[in-house]
């Protein structure tokens, strides 16, 4: 009986200094364990940078872009005005050819863009003049060209068809049109079976055109 009162002390006495040795924070739940920064702390950094730059990349195609407008300068049509004391003339401009009928007025050109162009004149019995001009946008020119004469000019008609007509070496049949003959006098004469013959004696200057019409008169 001795044995086991000492006994119990002995329990009673142990369980006083497992307590007394816990403290006041016994019979607290623990707190729990802190991850250490350099693991968990980086790797939820990392996550959340990770996420901030997914959110950053969905963004950028929300934004309202603002388109960078190009303008192209307008190029505002020129006027060439060519002034040309002669009829019958061919004016040739960039390659495109305009009959002038006659020689009322300036021969114009509107609608052009700014640049060079190339303008050709033509008429028989004339040097073929070309010209070359450089218009800037919203010009507009005046140029007067006087092509020089390097002959003269003669056209025959005659009342019968197919006759016969021969000058300075050279026949035609019908009719002569443009022929260019140097400046001075010429004869020529018109023929045809069944007609008495005509012959004529022209004088022809330097630039001028001559037109001769023959009446041919039957043979009886």
């Amino acid at each position: 009986m001795f044995f086991l009162i000492v006994r119990l002390i002995a329990i009673i006495c142990g369980a006083a200094l497992v307590c007394l040795a816990q403290g006041p924070n016994a019979g607290k739940a623990s707190d729990p364990p802190t991850k250490s920064p350099s693991a968990g702390g980086a790797s939820t950094a990392a996550g959340r940078k990770r996420n901030t730059s997914k959110n950053e990349t969905k963004a950028v195609p929300n934004r309202k872009q603002t388109a960078t407008k190009v303008t192209r300068p307008t190029m505002s049509s020129a006027r060439l005005d060519l002034h040309i004391q002669l009829s019958d003339v061919k004016v040739t401009v960039n390659g495109i050819r305009h009959e002038r009928p006659d020689e009322s007025g300036p021969f114009i050109l509107v609608g052009l863009r700014a640049g060079t162009h190339t303008a050709v004149i033509e008429k028989v019995g004339y040097r073929t003049e070309i010209r070359t001009i450089k218009l800037n946008a919203g010009e507009r020119r005046s140029l007067t060209i006087d092509p020089f004469p390097t002959g003269g000019v003669l056209n025959v008609a005659t009342n019968i068809s197919g006759a016969v007509i021969k000058i300075n070496d050279l026949t035609f049949t019908g009719e002569i049109k443009g022929l260019v003959v140097v400046p001075g006098t010429h004869l020529f004469t018109v023929s045809k079976p069944g007609y008495k013959t005509a012959t004529y004696s022209i004088e022809i200057a330097l630039g001028e055109t001559n037109t001769q019409i023959v009446i041919l008169q039957p043979i009886r």
